[in-house]
């Protein structure tokens, strides 16, 4: 595959550094990969190119490409490249990060053989600490501090709270010192805060506003009358028109509540020339502006205001609990030798800041740095990579693609994105290049993503917000189409999701029972079958309705990655059995286990079986019925190895000796669940847990509804539609995808805690004088 002028640009230029921006199908990493092997080809050691990404699966990619490319090169001087790229610095940020600290141990106050949590596990410490605080014992002196937030937030919003800080712990540490310091301080901060949102609201309003506020001003000065609502608003207006402060602006804000005043007011025959259609412009203008501001110019703040003091009593009694909670973890670390992976960015950002020999180390070590998946990174991350980077021209290469911050991934700032183009261009003289030729999608499809996200980003006005740059498409062979289904308008929620699946489900049949869509695969078309289809949900909540609609539409799916795994009768019927055998006196557990495939009870043969024994089991080992008998039999025969064989073994044991992967065989997706039954044993295998911890944490999965995705099938071998999130398709393609749930209403509501250096820590807690509604603060 050739390059583009762009990506020749990008990749073969080293004499400046470098932000490129590149839209997924653009061929990112495929630069990126270039990138690597041209500066090896300009005699660039391997030891001296740090490469970051920010997944695992991207670092072994990329690591593939470059050996691919490598493969290819021949002569001595290339078997040595080959030979050195086996210690090649291409990462994780979290895996450089714990290579720092292994190297410089002792500086950074850590044991060099510390194991390193993962996310899985680091979850489960926390979710510990805090259990242990809300429901055990709490510490001296946190006890009322607990009480306090608890009765202020309740247990699961404190547990929110708790999870939020933990991720800006150094920023919330310092919030919390502060307010201990002085609240006077704290307070001051806020003012100052609020004054400045406010006075920079302002500005961004007049500077926007200007001409049409200058219109209006001499419209007023030619029109004194009140003839008609266009001269009435005129009059209403004006005199707020000469002021920039926030109080005129919501002045005129609160003139355009006025339902007499709207984009159609005047009469033509009270105007002259363009007059009227001058003030109906401004007037839309203002609108606009106001609908844009007025949040920030609404702001407030009184120190005296009983909700305001309410807000300070709960973030000390918060304050409190937070230094508890880290305390916890922070000892159960400590007791493990375990970093989790914000303990690897904070402890190597604090030893490059303290110890600017270190950071002098890696600065002579690394000559060039690539970055990838730039918008993903945060403030912490993007302080490393200042503290290391040297100054040789274009030494630095970042590539990203800011629209795709909505992942949100970690404590992504995609603001970041924005200052190191800035610095790449201001500071070390570098440049931006937009990767403008997609080579993945059809002509239909993206002119069709131009012409909607060159209207929804449109504009640029704040930090984070980005201007959607157009794209090219590069295939020829197939102009692709784009279809809107309309879903008729139902009153009930429900409903109009269950219609809307069985739209695309029926959609989804036909395309492929009539043939309609080619795909193009080496230069060959043929009709798409059910494999070369996926559906991307936004939100795992709808997963049922979809899963629902094409089981009935006859249509085989799989579910993928990050949706629905914990929520599959096959995985809960196998809890149930766990939890029976580690507690024989849960009679809830074995209802479901007699209900399961495993034993086929009916609910008629369940109440028969009913009598005047204290617990199920001892009516189920009582029974005559020869079912029971025979269910009772196998259950003591599991019960007699349940705490002698490790979890995974038992499980196999229980699906070998039931016979139930027979029952898989002859329903609907059988293949799959049995899948994930296979998954469900791997689990078991990978946790190293007792039975009793298995059973609790599979439970604590299922009722957080924890992201993990069905056991995954042969994509080439299974001809099933594929439904998964949008951002578990990332990086992946299909010649036909569904995008449902268009029409639904962003959520609302918003984080509850808010997190930012500067003393800034917003909460959202109930307010005694509004009926104890929640309110920000």
């Amino acid at each position: 595959m050739g390059l583009t002028d762009r990506q020749r640009q990008a990749a073969l230029d080293h004499t400046k550094s470098k932000c490129v921006t590149a839209g997924a199908g653009t061929g990112k990493t495929h630069v990126l990969v270039r990138k690597y092997i041209s500066l090896l080809e300009g005699g660039v050691g391997v030891g001296s190119i740090l490469a970051l990404t920010f997944t695992e699966k991207a670092a072994a990619e990329m690591k593939v490409r470059v050996r691919q490319a490598l493969a290819e090169k021949e002569g001595e001087a290339w078997d040595v490249v080959r030979d050195e790229f086996l210690w090649a610095k291409v990462s994780t940020f979290h895996s450089f990060c714990a290579s720092v600290l292994r190297e410089f141990p002792l500086e950074a106050h850590v044991g060099p053989d510390f194991a390193v949590l993962d996310e899985r596990e680091a979850l489960r410490l926390r979710e510990e600490a805090m259990d242990d605080l809300i429901y055990g014992d709490p510490p001296r002196g946190s006890r009322e501090a607990v009480i306090g937030a608890l009765r202020a937030v309740g247990a699961h919003e404190l547990k929110n709270y708790l999870e939020a800080l933990a991720r800006r712990r150094e920023d919330a540490e310092t919030f919390f010192a502060a307010l201990a310091g002085s609240e006077e301080a704290v307070l001051d901060a806020w003012r100052a805060i609020v004054e400045g949102e406010r006075a920079k609201a302002s500005i961004a309003f007049c500077d926007r506003a200007g001409p049409s506020l200058e219109v209006l001003g001499g419209l007023a000065a030619r029109y004194p009358g009140e003839r008609d609502p266009g001269e009435a608003y005129l009059r209403a207006v004006e005199p707020h028109l000469e002021g920039e402060t926030a109080s005129a602006v919501l002045a005129i804000a609160e003139v355009h509540t006025d339902r007499r005043f709207r984009a159609s007011m005047g009469q033509k025959k009270n105007w002259a020339g363009n007059d009227l259609e001058d003030l109906r412009s401004a007037y839309r203008c203002l609108n606009d502006c106001i609908k844009d501001h007025e949040a920030a110019l609404s702001l407030a703040f009184d120190p005296a205001d009983p909700f305001t003091r309410a807000t300070l009593e709960f973030l000390h009694d918060l304050g409190a609990v937070f230094h508890a909670f880290t305390g916890a973890v922070e000892a159960e670390k400590r007791r493990r030798n375990a970093l989790d992976f914000d303990d690897l960015v904070n402890r190597t950002r604090r030893l490059f800041a303290d110890h600017d020999e270190i950071a002098a180390h890696f600065r002579d070590r690394f000559r060039f740095i690539l970055i990838d998946e730039f918008q993903d990174t945060d403030p912490v991350q993007i302080a490393i990579i200042h503290a290391i980077l040297g100054r040789e021209p274009g030494n630095l290469f970042v590539v990203g693609d800011p629209k795709q911050s909505i992942y949100l991934f970690r404590e992504a700032d995609v603001a970041q994105f924005r200052h190191t183009r800035e610095m790449i261009e201001q500071d070390l003289g570098g440049e931006t290049i937009a990767l403008d030729v997609n080579f993945r999608s059809t002509p239909a499809v993206v002119g069709f993503t131009n012409a909607v996200f060159g209207a929804l980003m449109a504009k640029c006005d704040r930090p984070w917000e980005f201007l959607y740059e157009p794209l090219t498409p590069s295939r020829t062979n197939d102009a692709g189409s784009v279809e809107v289904l309309l879903c008729p308008k139902v009153k009930d929620r429900a409903a109009g999701r269950r219609a809307e699946a069985e739209m695309a489900a029926r959609r989804v049949r036909a395309i492929v029972e009539r043939g309609e869509k080619p795909v193009y695969r080496d230069g060959e078309s043929r009709p798409a079958g059910y494999g070369d289809i996926a559906v991307l949900l936004e939100r795992r909540t709808n997963l049922a309705y979809y899963e629902w609609a094409l089981a009935r539409y006859g249509v085989p799916y799989r579910v993928h990655a990050g949706l629905g795994f914990y929520e599959h009768q096959e995985v809960y019927d196998l809890y149930n059995i766990l939890r029976f055998l580690v507690n024989d006196r849960d009679d809830v557990a074995l209802y479901g286990l007699l209900r399961s495939p495993y034993f086929g009870f009916s609910d008629a043969r369940l109440f028969a079986i009913a009598g005047p024994e204290p617990s199920l089991w001892e009516r189920l080992q009582r029974s005559g019925d020869p079912d029971a008998i025979a269910a009772a039999t196998t259950l003591r025969g599991w019960l007699s190895v349940a705490r002698r064989l490790p979890p995974a073994r038992l499980i196999r044991r229980i699906v070998d000796e039931s016979g139930v992967a027979a029952v898989f065989g002859g329903m609907a997706g059988g293949e799959q669940a049995a899948a994930n039954v296979e998954k469900l044993i791997a689990i078991a295998r990978e946790s190293s847990s007792t039975l009793a911890d298995l059973v609790e944490e599979l439970g604590r999965s299922i009722d957080d509804g924890q992201r993990e995705g069905d056991a995954p099938l042969d994509l080439a071998a299974s001809d099933s539609v594929s439904i998964m999130t949008v951002h578990a398709a990332k990086g992946l393609e299909f010649p036909v995808v569904v995008v449902p749930d268009l029409a639904e209403t962003p959520r609302a509501g918003g984080a509850t805690i808010m997190v930012e250096g500067g003393l800034r820590l917003g909460v959202r807690i109930p307010n005694p004088a509004h009926d104890y509604e929640r309110e920000d603060t």
